[in-house]
């Protein structure tokens, strides 16, 4: 009997976590709220978007931005002392990534913009030359406590080694990235206990802007393969003749 009690302790403890911690994703939420309240009152939203959503709204425990907002406003304001990391392709940075990541730098003291690479695939472009290319943008921003790193392997082994206490996932909207992001979590959430025999690093997820709400890397590539350069500066910034070096006859 006493066997199969210890048998079913680990799931039972896996399982109160995701209902604990996971059920109730954690948003750091720029664009899910009513449009008729709020500072967003009146504005524009597609209906479809606004019941996707509403209904993720019921089902979370958020943090609104708008208190995130005023935090970062004020000049009083002091960044925790956590430890946060932010983990993309990067394929290449967009103004979407470094919006995301001028908002957590203001909110943590070390903010670690992870580039996961597999060391058997061969990229177009290097993980390394991304990584540089995000250092550059980041320092004309003038955000010094952003730093790009390469991982290989898994980023939840690379955070927990780390002691990174909140890694951040971005989303644009749930109908476009939720199914994709819904089952990385399940992996950050499920291989720590199978796979290292540890808890996981809390997963928070950061929505764009909704003005971002376009923007991917592959629009930036769709742009380099179309010469439109317009687009290109428009969704890179500064750096977009150096996206385009990079890039260009790679794709």
């Amino acid at each position: 009997m006493y066997y199969y009690l210890l048998l079913g302790f680990p799931p039972l403890l896996v399982f109160l976590h995701v209902l604990y911690s996971q059920i109730w994703i954690k948003i750091l939420d720029p664009a899910i709220q009513d449009p008729n309240k709020g500072p967003n009152k009146g504005q524009h939203h597609n209906k479809d978007q606004n019941e996707d959503d509403t209904r993720n709204v019921r089902r979370t425990r958020q943090t609104t931005i708008q208190t995130m907002r005023r935090k970062i406003d004020n000049k009083n304001h002091k960044r925790d002392d956590k430890i946060a990391c932010f983990a993309g392709s990067f394929n290449p940075p967009h103004v979407g990534h470094l919006d995301l990541l001028l908002t957590l730098s203001s909110l943590h003291t070390t903010v670690y913009a992870i580039i996961g690479f597999n060391p058997t695939k061969v990229y177009p472009v290097s993980p390394s030359d991304r990584v540089e290319l995000l250092r550059k943008q980041l320092a004309r921003m003038g955000v010094k406590n952003v730093k790009p790193v390469l991982v290989k392997g898994l980023i939840w082994k690379w955070a927990k080694g780390n002691k990174v206490d909140v890694m951040y996932r971005g989303i644009r909207t749930w109908k476009q990235d939720g199914s994709d992001e819904r089952h990385l979590l399940f992996q950050n959430t499920f291989y720590p206990y199978l796979l290292g025999l540890t808890t996981p690093v809390p997963t928070t997820f950061i929505l764009s802007k909704p003005e971002y709400n376009t923007m991917s890397s592959t629009r930036v590539r769709d742009a380099i393969e179309g010469g439109d350069d317009r687009v290109l500066e428009e969704l890179v910034g500064e750096e977009w003749k150096e996206v385009k070096k990079l890039y260009k006859g790679k794709l």
